[in-house]
């Protein structure tokens, strides 16, 4: 794949993948939430009642998508590159990637992906006055709750979508920084920073060989892959790469009834049958950029809370990391 290219714009005439992930799912800003109906039925809240309980500490998630709002205060302090003291540097090499060549920072102009991060590693908010790291305080009033599976665990980024189409030139360049992630010119590779798990709430209607090359790069390496199923069912077939692939760990979208969602893509896969699990993704509460909060509809909030639980699975058996198989058939029992 090439190199990020987060200095200049898209060549000219690049390839569009039509996955518009923000079309099908539109957010409803709402007010900050008390809880998470979809965590209740992943049994996470169950989980976080017991004394010790894991919270993905330790582990990194990487997240391809429209961005994510850095500064907002569920997400704060667990960017990877955040300061460890309030008021200190923030160290964005080899933590974000814009191959857009817009922001230099961890941003999100569309929302999406902010409410995608969220689910997956999402922090409590203290009540307003209480100080979050990274710069950020909250002055909405009442404490927030963790929104996400895994809110120990760190975060990092690369923007592969601008919110109505995603680049393939730029999801390219976001999969290869997550296989070694760079520094903010594009250079100085370093692969021991890849991110654990990585969760990829975007999709291809058509396959692409460039992008399933890349795709089983991130597995080689030892990236546990996580992938929504996409939003085109009911049909057979429906699902979108890379969720149709074997090496990634794909999920559908069920109803706050437990049922499928119509709209969930469903199987088979090109070599299996795909998706491999379902978590209810109606409705589903997170984070929105500028502080914000609000409720989204489809896999793409399904996909991180599976994202999510790998965390909590590898800060539970860190013999997993590198071993997709191995996460897998554990989240798939």
């Amino acid at each position: 794949p090439p190199r990020p290219r987060p200095g200049g714009p898209p060549r000219a005439g690049a390839p569009h993948a039509p996955t518009a992930p923000a079309d099908d799912e539109p957010a409803f800003p709402g007010p900050a939430p008390t809880g998470s109906p979809a965590l209740d039925a992943l049994g996470v809240t169950a989980l976080r009642a017991r004394p010790g309980a894991s919270d993905g500490a330790g582990v990194t998630v990487g997240v391809i998508d429209t961005g994510v709002d850095g500064t907002h205060p569920a997400l704060a302090a667990g960017y990877r590159g955040a300061p460890d003291q309030p008021g200190g540097p923030v160290a964005h090499d080899r933590s974000w990637c814009d191959p857009y060549g817009r922001c230099e920072g961890p941003c999100d102009p569309q929302g999406h992906g902010t409410h995608v991060a969220s689910i997956a590693v999402g922090r409590a908010v203290p009540a307003a006055g209480g100080a979050v790291a990274g710069g950020t305080s909250w002055s909405g009033g009442q404490a927030v709750p963790a929104v996400g599976v895994a809110p120990g665990a760190e975060w990092i980024a690369a923007r592969g979508c601008t919110g109505t189409v995603c680049d393939l030139d730029e999801l390219l360049a976001a999969l290869q920084f997550m296989v070694a992630p760079t520094d903010r010119a594009g250079g100085d590779p370093d692969p021991d920073l890849r991110p654990d798990v990585l969760v990829n709430s975007w999709g291809l209607t058509r396959p692409n060989l460039a992008r399933e090359r890349a795709q089983r790069v991130g597995e080689a390496s030892g990236i546990v892959p996580v992938a929504a199923a996409g939003n085109g069912g009911p049909a057979c077939g429906s699902g979108t790469t890379p969720g149709s692939q074997r090496t990634t760990l794909t999920v559908g979208a069920l109803g706050t009834d437990r049922r499928p969602l119509p709209t969930s893509g469903r199987g088979p896969g090109p070599t299996d049958s795909q998706p491999n699990v379902a978590a209810v993704g109606q409705l589903v509460p997170g984070a929105l950029p500028g502080g914000a909060w609000g409720t989204m509809t489809g896999t793409s909030q399904a996909a991180p809370q599976v994202a999510g639980l790998g965390a909590l699975l590898l800060q539970d058996e860190p013999g997993l990391r590198g071993d997709f198989y191995g996460v897998e058939r554990r989240i798939d029992a």
